[in-house]
């Protein structure tokens, strides 16, 4: 397993050759205090138009190997998909680097570097990582660990914000899905419970006093993001499966298939 710590050579890297980057994933999970086993590397690449052919170049420069299709490109970059490359580190490992421009759920990706949260490493470089909401919305997959790592991500913001803003007490609202800290939060802040209740019926329930609707809620709350995700995952799969298809014809065997 990686963490932002034993990674901070190639953060340095990438920063050094002018790729603009927000660490997502696991890695920015740990960042926020939560603790999400990981050794991937995932990044948000801003300002593709010039970022893409850097990132090329850098790829290229530190000998990384695609792990399987699609490559690099803008335009692959643009509808969504995530490219994936091994990255030779230190004298034996490797990073598995995942690479995107357009994150699941996130309307607007270009304003998400603002978002993001400073960080700073060991060495005193200073990066950004994702911001809270913004990765709350990418964890929302099919995959049931992604929403357990939800739940870590709120209840560490709560364990580490004595004075929190409105703001993110009004994420904390919207987010939370363990029902014991839903109701604490809501009864803290009743007013802006009430305004956020009208956007989440599950938090309508905890205000009504009805647990039991509070719960049914939250689980509807979790299969709609399953069943969400599961489409948009579909229409990039049959993409995909265009690419290997093309693929098979066009480039050599030693090259790795799309998974």
């Amino acid at each position: 397993m990686h963490d932002l710590v034993s990674l901070s050579g190639v953060l340095c890297s990438l920063q050094k050759a002018g790729i603009p980057f927000v660490v997502m994933g696991g890695q920015a999970v740990g960042a926020h205090g939560a603790s999400e086993g990981s050794r991937d590397l995932d990044i948000y690449l801003a300002a593709p138009e010039v970022s893409v052919r850097r990132l090329a170049d850098w790829l290229e420069q530190v000998q990384a190997q695609l792990r399987y299709l699609p490559p690099l490109s803008a335009s692959v970059l643009e509808r969504g998909h995530t490219v994936h490359y091994d990255v030779p580190f230190g004298t034996s490992s490797v990073v598995r680097l995942d690479v995107c421009t357009r994150p699941a759920r996130i309307a607007d990706p270009e304003n998400l570097p603002a978002r993001a949260m400073p960080y700073t490493l060991a060495d005193g470089t200073t990066i950004l990582v994702m911001g809270l909401s913004d990765l709350i919305q990418t964890k929302k997959t099919q995959r049931l660990k992604d929403w357990g790592a939800i739940e870590m991500l709120l209840a560490a913001s709560i364990a580490t914000s004595p004075a929190p803003s409105e703001a993110l007490v009004r994420v904390w609202l919207a987010e939370l899905r363990d029902p014991d800290l839903l109701q604490t939060v809501a009864a803290a802040q009743p007013g802006l419970a009430a305004r956020v209740a009208a956007q989440r019926p599950a938090l309508a329930a905890v205000l009504a006093g009805d647990v039991a609707g509070m719960k049914d809620a939250l689980l509807r709350e979790l299969q709609d993001g399953i069943d969400a995700d599961r489409a948009y995952q579909r229409a990039l799969t049959s993409e995909l499966e265009a690419m290997r298809q093309d693929a098979r014809r066009t480039i050599p065997p030693s090259v790795p298939p799309a998974q």
